[in-house]
């Protein structure tokens, strides 16, 4: 059995050794099974044989007796991974930087929590065994993602559209710079030569900086629910910046996971906007190459080519 310590502002902590009880699986918040964070949980409330639980105990600020609760894994990718508490979710990080990505995603949500966005309000930042996270809302078990693969026609990428703009509506102040994270992520991708360096940058120099938030990994599997009922998840790299810039990233991903679907999202964003195509796309260099630090190996060659580094 493993401990976990969860800090929050005026709650004292405490752990004991009493064993848990195993709680119902349930479906995942962030970093579940989908193609963009391969993991080790599904969606059918199963969790392919893994037996490992968390427990976590929580004092009142008051000193009262300890809150127990099993959480149970819910998935697993390459980032973090995802457990019950209860009827929230808790997110813990994977890696030696995992206290700066805990604390900004709950930076993140914290300010869009203002902003009256569909995302999930943050309860709470802590260590476990040298691992940080994020105790947050749970989303819904239904995933926007289900019915954007299976449904033909234009409906559901009209619908990630419109759900789309209304983030890109919301004024994007206290974020980090989408234009200073894609020039960092350039300068320092692998692989690319000092011109070609040199002309990305100048490139992205070129076009027109935002003011705007932008998700910065939005896809259907970080949408969870349905109708008003919509959870936006995964706010690790959200950003103030240009919104055809945050298209262009979601194309890009969509270009590798469900390739029949990429152009057809941008020509839904452009319809329900009154952007242009062309406009999204001017993004795609920078975008592309900026993704090659992100450790997706099988992907680089692809990227290399939207880039215009390779044929």
């Amino acid at each position: 059995m493993e401990r976990i310590q969860m800090q929050a502002p005026g709650v004292s902590l405490d752990a004991c050794g009493r064993r848990p009880k195993r709680a119902t699986c349930r479906c995942c918040l962030d970093n579940f099974a989908h193609p963009f964070s391969p993991t080790v949980a599904n969606c059918d409330g199963g969790d392919r044989g893994i037996s490992r639980e968390i427990t976590i105990h929580l004092l009142n600020s008051v000193g009262g007796s300890a809150m127990t609760e099993t959480g149970r894994l819910l998935g697993s990718g390459k980032e973090a991974e995802v457990f019950e508490y209860g009827a929230l979710a808790l997110k813990l990080y994977r890696r030696a930087a995992s206290k700066a990505s805990s604390f900004r995603e709950a930076a993140n949500l914290s300010i869009l929590e203002r902003l009256a966005l569909p995302t999930p309000k943050v309860h709470a930042v802590g260590e476990f065994d040298g691992r940080w996270g994020v105790l947050m809302d749970r989303a819904p078990i239904s995933c926007f993602a289900d019915q954007f693969v299976s449904t033909a026609g234009r409906a559901p990428l009209e619908d990630m559209a419109q759900l789309h703009r209304s983030i890109h509506e919301k004024p994007g102040d206290g974020l980090p710079s989408l234009m200073g994270r894609l020039s960092a992520r350039i300068r320092r991708a692998e692989g690319l030569d000092p011109a070609s360096r040199k002309r990305l940058l100048l490139e992205l120099d070129s076009l027109p900086d935002g003011d705007r938030v932008c998700h910065g990994d939005f896809h259907p599997w970080n949408i969870h629910g349905s109708g008003q009922g919509f959870m936006i998840v995964d706010w690790l790299d959200a950003c103030c910046g240009n919104p055809l810039a945050d298209v262009c990233r979601t194309y890009l991903l969509l270009h590798h996971a469900v390739p029949d679907r990429a152009m057809g999202y941008v020509e839904a964003y452009a319809s329900v906007t009154g952007s242009e195509v062309g406009s999204i796309l001017a993004w795609l260099p920078a975008i592309a190459a900026a993704r090659l630090t992100e450790g997706v190996a099988n992907e680089n060659d692809e990227l290399l080519r939207l880039a215009g580094l390779s044929p």
